[in-house]
């Protein structure tokens, strides 16, 4: 997410300092939120692509892979619609293999009439129960649901490419160039990006950084201090003290 301070945790609101952070969760992990008065900060890598509403323009956050620079809120704040791993190229009508950690005007991405439709969808969002309905129906409708749906599952379950092509039943080049369009990356990043996440809940339940390694999949505690640096931006220690 650029623009707000949001974890990927599923919250309600959260106020610091006089900021407040909502989140609204939609179907399939995807979520809604809002930022007010939030300063820049750094977030953990989740993979998602994010439509981002900053100063009334759209914005897209192509799915991210390393750690995420947010920019401050502007006066009326920043919101958006977290799109989770492998929807948003239905969602956008775009191969996501060239947008990965880019910010770009969602007009330089989508066509117009798309753009439209999205803008029009995300502006109002806050204003009652319709933009949220038309949110979750935007993301219930995203085409790759199932089979992203079913990617994620490999990935989580630390399943070799080779394994995902038997079960599957999809050429190894085939499954490769799907899952890099629909995903925005390799299907080897995606399962490094779902071992950082489950590690972190791990952390955040207060559990010890060597005891996440050996539960998250790492195979030891310096391999999983590597990996935080390269995807949360921070060592397992300093995650934990954050209270992220």
């Amino acid at each position: 997410m650029i623009g707000g301070g949001g974890t990927g945790a599923d919250v309600g609101a959260v106020r610091d300092n006089g900021a407040m952070y909502v989140e609204r969760p939609l179907p399939h992990g995807s979520a809604a939120w809002r930022s007010l008065g939030a300063a820049a900060t750094t977030l953990p890598a989740d993979g998602c692509l994010d439509l981002i509403v900053r100063e009334g323009s759209v914005l897209v956050a192509g799915p991210s892979t390393r750690p995420i620079q947010t920019l401050p809120d502007g006066v009326t704040g920043s919101f958006g619609l977290r799109i989770s791993p492998g929807l948003a190229a239905g969602i956008v009508r775009v191969g996501l293999g060239e947008l990965s950690d880019l910010l770009l005007p969602l007009d330089a991405v989508s066509d117009r009439s798309l753009v439209n439709r999205l803008t029009g969808i995300l502006l109002p969002f806050g204003d009652g129960p319709r933009p949220m309905a038309e949110l979750a129906r935007l993301v219930a409708e995203s085409p790759d649901r199932a089979w992203a749906g079913r990617i994620v599952t490999h990935a989580r379950a630390r399943r070799s490419l080779g394994e995902v092509v038997a079960a599957e039943g999809t050429p190894e080049r085939t499954l490769r160039r799907r899952v890099r369009a629909s995903f925005g990356y390799g299907y080897g990043t995606l399962v490094r990006l779902e071992r950082a996440r489950s590690a972190q809940r791990l952390i955040r339940a207060g559990a010890s950084v060597a005891e996440a390694a050996a539960r998250a999949g790492y195979a030891d505690q310096p391999h999983l201090t590597r990996e935080f640096r390269r995807i949360v931006g921070a060592t397992p220690a300093q995650f934990a003290a954050s209270g992220a």
